[in-house]
C-alpha cells in the first residue's frame, strides 16, 4: 500500500487524463482512501497475470507540432492511458524489481545480467497483457 501512495504522490499534476476523465488531483486527494483497493486489484492482476481490458483502452489526441494547422503531418499522435493503468505498471514495475534484487544469489560481477533478465521479463510481461 505504501508503494501505490508514493506512486500516486509523485505523478506529475496534469491537464491531461484518459477517457475515465479521472485527473492526478482527484487522485492525489482521495489517495488515503484508495490505495487499500488498488493495492488489493494490483495483487490480483500479479497473481492471475491479466490485466483488465478496460485498462488498455487509450484515447488519442493529436497536438500541434508548428506549421500549418491544415497539413496532417504537422501533428504528431499522443496516446492518453488511464491513471489506474499508469499506475499499475508502475507497482508492478517496482515489485518485480524488488523481488530480482532481493533474490539475485550471484556475485557483483553478474548484476548486469540480472537486471538485463528483469528488463526482459517486465517487458515480456507488459507488452504480452497490455497488448493482447
Amino acid at each position: 500500500m505504501k508503494d501505490i501512495e508514493q506512486i500516486i504522490k509523485s505523478l506529475k499534476t496534469k491537464k491531461l487524463y484518459g477517457y475515465d476523465e479521472i485527473s492526478t488531483k482527484i487522485l492525489k486527494i482521495s489517495c488515503p482512501f484508495i490505495s487499500s483497493p488498488l493495492n488489493y486489484v494490483c495483487n490480483k492482476i500479479l497473481f492471475w497475470g491479466v490485466f483488465p481490458d478496460r485498462l488498455k483502452y487509450e484515447v488519442i489526441k493529436p497536438p500541434h507540432k508548428n506549421g500549418d494547422r491544415c497539413e496532417v503531418s504537422n501533428y504528431r499522435p499522443v496516446s492518453l492511458l488511464t491513471l489506474f493503468s499508469k499506475i499499475f505498471e508502475m507497482v508492478i514495475q517496482t515489485r518485480i524489481l524488488k523481488h530480482f534484487t532481493k533474490y539475485n544469489n550471484n556475485n557483483s560481477s553478474s548484476n548486469s545480467s540480472s537486471y538485463y533478465y528483469y528488463y526482459y521479463y517486465y517487458y515480456y510481461y507488459y507488452y504480452y497483457y497490455y497488448y493482447y
